[in-house]
């Protein structure tokens, strides 16, 4: 029985409403809603749609009949359509529907399962079980769990995320993704599975992530993830008062004046590219000859070079080519004109909104506006991934 003398309460029948089950009530609810829902609802818009989505939130709910603290919303809940809606969810080959289906294993896909899962959508998660980031041993510059092994932070997070019933995890990777027939207006999705599962969701979350195309000299895979690295946030203090080298003169234009206070002594090895004077007038050691071999050893790095030359440097930075993990995004911008920018990341808007509606995305793999590359971090992934989650139930709600 509903308090009505009690402006705060909500109860069940809202909750029902989100999208946990349908409510078995034919006639229309009166419910007084406190004040603070209407700037939840308004902020759920703005997460949606921006400021003009405000009001497209609030007719969802109703309309508001007084300026006071609180508001009428009149809420209607026909159980057999809702469960005709379901049952043409499942109609095709039996195959499971989903509210969402997020692709990755990262914390970028973790995050995202995590989010939609804790409002109640089900989610299927699906993790192939390779991971940028699989050779580092320890993991930075994240709050929390800086010095923490990548691998620990994963299997912490899939413990989390066991303790939800909304939430299926699989172990498993995905072949392909294709465009099933709209319900209401709405995007729907096929998604097979390596092991030919076929699923069916309204919303997927690519958080894929991308493979880091190392230099061809030998060495160089092996030390990667360790005494050779790419972002100096990541990896840079550990190297605090030691010599350090930068393979390749376009990333030293960056890179020394970023290391410049960490490292005791820089030196670039510039792979034969041309040297800009900004550059020289850093007074770093220059070193000419082509890397061809690396070798790691108790305490550092012996770096040959061409020519006979053996250099010592206790870590190296360098700049992979970055290609997308997934073959399946190819098909996308092939088959569904996702769009892919000029450096080969997914583009993706503020909230994480790929170019096809109900597909998103997060993580390395995706670039946000105005910007030639992400900035790869796992907090950035994380954060990342929390928006794609949440954007993909904010649009599932919204009004077409």
């Amino acid at each position: 029985m509903l308090d009505r003398e009690d402006p705060h309460e909500i109860v069940e029948p809202v909750a029902a409403i989100a999208g946990r089950r349908p409510l078995g009530v034919q006639q229309p609810l009166v419910l007084p809603v406190a004040q603070h829902v209407r700037r939840h609802a308004d902020s759920l818009g703005h997460l949606a749609h921006g400021p003009r989505g405000c009001g497209l939130v609030r007719s969802v709910l109703g309309h508001i009949l007084s300026p006071d603290a609180c508001l009428q919303v009149g809420l209607k809940v026909n159980a057999s359509s809702m469960t005709q809606q379901q049952n043409q969810e499942k109609s095709h080959n039996d195959s499971p529907h989903y509210d969402a289906v997020v692709i990755g294993g990262g914390p970028a896909g973790l995050q995202a399962a995590l989010t939609a899962g804790r409002v109640h959508r089900s989610v299927l998660q699906v993790d192939s079980g390779d991971y940028r980031n699989a050779t580092v041993t320890e993991m930075h510059n994240l709050i929390g769990r800086d010095g923490t092994a990548p691998a620990d932070l994963r299997a912490a997070a899939r413990e989390e995320l066991a303790r939800y019933d909304t939430i299926t995890s699989r172990t498993t990777s995905v072949e392909s993704i294709a465009r099933a027939a709209e319900v209401d207006g709405r995007p729907r999705f096929t998604v097979r599975l390596a092991d030919g599962v076929e699923v069916r969701t309204s919303a997927v979350i690519l958080a894929t992530g991308i493979r880091d195309e190392l230099p061809a000299a030998p060495g160089i895979a092996e030390s990667w993830g360790g005494r050779i690295a790419n972002c100096p946030f990541c990896h840079g203090h550990e190297f605090s008062g030691q010599r350090v080298g930068i393979l390749g003169v376009m990333l030293a234009t960056h890179q020394a004046l970023m290391l410049g206070p960490i490292a005791s002594d820089l030196v670039v090895f510039t792979q034969g590219e041309d040297v800009p004077e900004s550059l020289r007038a850093e007074g770093i050691e220059l070193v000419d000859g082509a890397v061809e071999r690396v070798a790691e050893y108790d305490g550092g790095l012996t770096i040959s070079c061409a020519g006979g030359r053996d250099i010592e440097v206790s870590g190296l930075f360098l700049m992979p080519q970055m290609h997308q993990r997934a073959e399946f995004v190819a098909d996308l911008e092939r088959d569904m004109g996702l769009e892919i920018s000029e450096g080969g990341f997914v583009r993706i808007d503020e909230r994480g909104r790929t170019s096809v509606p109900g597909i998103y995305a997060a993580g390395d793999m995706a670039v946000g506006p105005n910007l030639p590359m992400p900035m790869f971090s796992v907090g950035n992934a994380i954060g990342g991934g929390l928006a794609a989650g949440a954007t993909s139930v904010a649009d599932a709600i919204m009004p077409r």
